[in-house]
């Protein structure tokens, strides 16, 4: 074949074999920059695979923070004497009604004086504060329901029990031996502290109190159930929010009753955020299962809601008429360029133009309260830093292929950049998705713990359970008072104001401190000697 080759060239004239070189030529350049574009995607994978995990965390979720000036190649290292500077502890308090015991430390013996070996005499004691703590402390809360019998008609059953009527506020909570302050417990510790009903049932154990995980899971599912009506108030209050960051995570479920339809289901996380003048920002947080990301299922998440949507990249969301896309997203690509390497002068350029429209974002929102003078402010600063951006995006973009890390991060700009820059004509809107970030955190964290859900029901009562918790963090309640006062409140709730009652702005804090003191009151029966039988025989 060689010689074959040989001959082919001797026959060719000389124009021809120019000809023949500088297309060779050409196609080895070609093939070098593909090279290249290999080894800078593989440099980046690699890179990010070594990452430490905690690292990585963080790089996912807190990327607002801001970077130092653009690394430049030639830049001189000086090198400052170190010093040291004690870190600030932070402060930790306890209630002024704490329970106090004090502990005397006797000593038999005055000690010498250190100086001068003089006998010294007792003066006020060093008093030393620690924490203890007790084991959890159960209590039986005793419920009288009211019964009747009727005496027009047969009193007595055919097996001779008598025929009684007991009236029940709601049967399905009333019949449980679980309170609402355990059933509670339960959640907090499972939703929000990601403790597996495994691990909760060997503590209630180790306590001295036995009961299996499927009771558990019986008792977070009969509430959810009860609940249920509470969490279609909060899809109804979502989709008439003025804004909706929207963000979706990969579920694992076991018993799915129909045929799949998608290799993963997922679990969709909707934060919506309102305000007006009277009132500061309201928001609410709503969990749901899918069991595909098709754009119909998606587009039936919305179906009615008529304001703006920030969501990541996903291509499903882009038939959104009023769609805002993350300005994090478009980051990242960015960011991760400068993890391979840092001398990067374009990628950092990029990012700290981004990084200006949080600065922005951020000193407006302290410094300005009115909406319309903070919307025509931020539209203006804002503009300015699009414009700088795309024009220095237009001025590098000609100097890398489009299938390079840079190429490929400039072609995320330019195809979401209509959806990116909208996001100033929404006042509840900021340059980051992070509100639908970091609600949808805590259920990634717990999916380490308990991998998967059994059935579709299940993994639906998680969502319930998920959005409860993180609507009170998001409006600054206590989770587990919360749950307490949805579960004790929403077991008698019939009407929408009933329910509305459950809504975070709308809490009794008067009703909570209710509950706790009447729990405060429960004390031993002086009278009873036999052990609380609460189910089995007796």
């Amino acid at each position: 074949m060689k010689e074959n080759l040989v001959e082919q060239l001797k026959k060719m004239d000389h124009t021809a074999l120019v000809n023949e070189y500088l297309s060779l030529l050409q196609y080895h350049q070609e093939q070098m920059i593909a090279f290249k574009e290999l080894q800078e995607i593989h440099e980046l994978k690699t890179a990010l695979i070594y990452v430490p995990k905690t690292e990585q965390t963080a790089y996912l979720f807190d990327e607002v923070e801001l970077l130092s000036e653009e690394p430049k190649e030639d830049e001189e290292i000086v090198i400052v004497k170190q010093h040291t500077r004690t870190k600030a502890q932070k402060l930790t308090t306890l209630d002024a009604n704490t329970p106090v015991v004090t502990i005397v430390h006797e000593v038999e013996k005055a000690p010498s004086c250190s100086r001068c070996g003089e006998t010294t005499i007792r003066v006020e004691d060093k008093v030393v504060e620690k924490v203890g703590v007790q084991p959890k402390q159960y209590y039986i809360e005793k419920h009288l329901f009211a019964q009747y019998s009727c005496p027009c008609c047969e009193a007595e059953t055919s097996n001779g029990e008598t025929n009684i009527i007991t009236v029940w506020e709601n049967p399905k909570t009333d019949k449980l031996i679980a309170s609402s302050s355990l059933v509670a417990d339960c959640a907090t510790r499972k939703y929000s502290d990601s403790l597996p009903l495994y691990r909760q049932e060997m503590i209630f154990k180790r306590e001295g109190f036995e009961v299996s995980r499927q009771t558990l899971s019986n008792w977070l599912m009969t509430y959810s159930q009860v609940l249920e009506p509470l969490r279609k108030r909060l899809k109804e209050l979502i989709l008439q929010s003025n804004l909706i960051n929207q963000d979706e995570t990969p579920v694992r479920v076991l018993k799915i009753p129909e045929a799949a339809t998608s290799k993963s289901n997922f679990m969709l996380v909707q934060v919506g955020s309102t305000s007006s003048e009277d009132s500061p920002f309201k928001k609410l947080v709503l969990y749901t299962y899918l069991p595909n990301r098709r754009i119909e299922t998606l587009q039936k998440q919305l179906e009615g809601f008529k304001g703006y949507v920030m969501t990541d990249g996903l291509k499903g969301y882009l038939h959104i008429e009023k769609h805002l896309n993350c300005w994090v997203h478009a980051q990242r690509q960015f960011k991760q360029i400068l993890k391979v390497n840092p001398k990067a002068s374009v990628a950092a350029k990029v990012v700290n133009i981004i990084n200006e429209l949080y600065t922005i974002e951020k000193q407006l929102r302290s410094s300005i309260k009115d909406r319309d003078e903070f919307l025509t402010t931020r539209r203006e600063k804002c503009e300015l830093i699009f414009d700088k951006l795309k024009t220095f995006m237009q001025e590098q973009r000609v100097n890398y292929s489009s299938k390079s890390a840079m190429g490929r991060a400039f072609s995320y700009l330019e195809t979401y950049w209509s959806s990116l820059v909208a996001y100033v004509d929404c006042y509840e809107a900021s340059p980051h998705n992070n509100y639908a970030e970091l609600a949808i955190r805590p259920f990634t964290i717990g999916r380490k713990n308990w991998l998967f859900s059994n059935t579709v029901n299940g993994a639906a009562s998680s969502a319930l359970y998920y959005s409860l918790i993180e609507t009170a963090k998001a409006n600054s309640l206590n989770v587990y008072d919360y749950l307490w006062y949805c579960f004790a409140k929403g077991s008698t709730c019939k009407t929408q104001q009933d329910w509305d009652s459950l809504l975070p702005w709308n809490i009794d804090q008067r009703e909570i401190a209710s509950l706790k003191a009447q729990r405060a009151l429960a004390k031993p029966d002086p009278n009873r000697t036999e052990p609380y039988i609460l189910r089995g025989k007796r």
